[in-house]
């Protein structure tokens, strides 16, 4: 598969056609005309956010209380804090602003870095799309209509941080590569939110040690400084509270896309079932990897990691599903590179692109008045969609890696754990030639 310097141009090259509509002026407008929208229809009540503002002030305030059942929140409301003692650290500069200026904190944050996101992400995303959508996929379009989506719109109106650790990961691998600092950042963030710690199966997959050690060190620096500072919450957090998901909300609610939340709604309660489950997608998504190294780009490796972060995660809300743009990217350019299985990739992207667009709050499941599950029995096998839409694009993943041609042997392809890689970053899916 040679790539020559001609190819690569014009490989990122968007055909420009006149009247486009990427190439006028009022593309910036209707951009802004959607992000306003989003942010009206998501009512930016800020609940989370208030969470967050009730820990970081407990932690000053009244540091014993920190894990208490719940803490009273601005709005009357009462519901516990289930983050590490570093993440209350983090919040403590919104601890004492009022709500309103904590939302513009937040709101213009995020924003901003997702503004950036789309700014490198949107050419990308374009080369894998089929022709007749590539003008529209430009970075104000893109932002627009992402604050469209659930996990975006969601994460907008409860006012959580899903979107600025979604834009911190995707910036600090992209700009800085997978070095030692682009580690330190996974585990600093890591020791906020816990689940960025599963992304280190991309670095782990092409034996980027220096990474592993930066997120080991950032991990580590937030224990330490927190364990310094508040030793005691610490231990109980370690020790007790991280032990009950319950805490962060019902594992079966209808909300839940990870695969404990599937068996929770299934009725059962099988942790033999969900830890076997774990080691399955660990170990697909690991050798997808390892397989399609130097093949797709840094974001499409981050989106099948990302895939594996929310299913193995006892609980990921769809507002935590913030990578779904870039799970949707990874897998098209799985189908792409390796010529198989584009016809299952391309279903898989659009239908939970619409599932997890609108998301099951869009429908206004979060709004009845009365047990959704008893008086709908069905709404229970609706609610483990999304999951098996991941699911089935990691097994797809692996199923195309294990069949297209040229693959190296799969079971040499672990030997580069063993080694130090010397070779350079893959090139961009969009520049590889077919």
């Amino acid at each position: 598969m040679g790539v020559s310097t001609g190819q690569r141009a014009d490989a990122v090259r968007l055909r420009r056609t006149p009247g486009a509509p990427h190439s006028g002026a009022w593309v910036w407008v209707l951009s802004a005309v959607l992000v306003a929208g989003a942010l009206t229809a998501s009512r930016l009540h800020g609940q989370d956010l208030m969470v967050y503002r009730a820990g970081a002030r407990a932690f000053v305030e009244n540091p014993s209380g920190l894990y208490a059942p719940v803490l009273p929140l601005d709005d009357g409301h009462f519901l516990p804090f289930t983050y590490p003692p570093f993440a209350a650290l983090v919040m403590l500069p919104l601890a004492f602003l009022p709500q309103w200026a904590a939302t513009v904190v937040n709101v213009g944050a995020s924003l901003g870095l997702l503004w950036l996101v789309c700014r490198d992400f949107a050419p990308r995303l374009a080369a894998v799309l089929p022709e007749p959508v590539r003008p529209w996929c430009t970075a104000p379009l893109l932002l627009g209509v992402l604050c469209w989506m659930s996990p975006f719109r969601d994460s907008f109106g409860f006012g959580q941080i899903n979107i600025i650790v979604f834009g911190l990961v995707y910036l600090a691998c992209t700009r800085l590569g997978l070095g030692f600092l682009a580690g330190v950042v996974l585990g600093l963030l890591g020791g906020v939110k816990l689940t960025p710690l599963a992304l280190g199966l991309v670095p782990l997959a092409w034996g980027r040690w220096k990474t592993v050690l930066g997120m080991f060190t950032g991990f580590a620096g937030s224990l330490f400084l927190s364990a310094a500072v508040a030793p005691g919450l610490s231990k109980q957090y370690w020790f007790e509270v991280i032990r009950d998901p319950s805490r962060v909300g019902g594992i079966g609610y209808f909300d839940n896309v990870s695969f404990e939340g599937v068996i929770a709604r299934l009725g059962t309660d099988m942790k033999g079932v969900w830890f076997l489950g774990v080691l399955v997608v660990v170990a697909l998504t690991l050798m997808a990897l390892m397989g399609l190294r130097g093949r797709i780009d840094l974001p499409a490796q981050l989106g099948l990691g990302a895939t594996a972060m929310l299913l193995i995660s006892p609980i990921s809300w769809t507002h935590h599903a913030t990578w779904l743009p870039v799970m949707v990217y990874g897998w098209l350019c799985v189908g792409k590179v390796t010529g198989r299985l584009r016809w299952a990739f391309a279903a898989v992207s659009g239908i939970i692109v619409i599932v997890m667009g609108v998301g099951f709050r869009g429908i206004g499941w979060d709004t009845v008045p009365y047990d959704l599950f008893s008086v709908h029995p069905w709404a229970r096998i609706v609610a483990c969609i999304p999951a098996a839409l991941m699911l089935l694009g990691t097994c797809c993943a692996f199923a195309a890696v294990l069949t297209m041609r040229g693959r190296p042997g799969l079971f040499e392809v672990p030997r580069t754990l063993l080694r130090r890689s010397r070779r350079p970053d893959p090139v961009p899916s969009s520049e590889i030639s077919e």
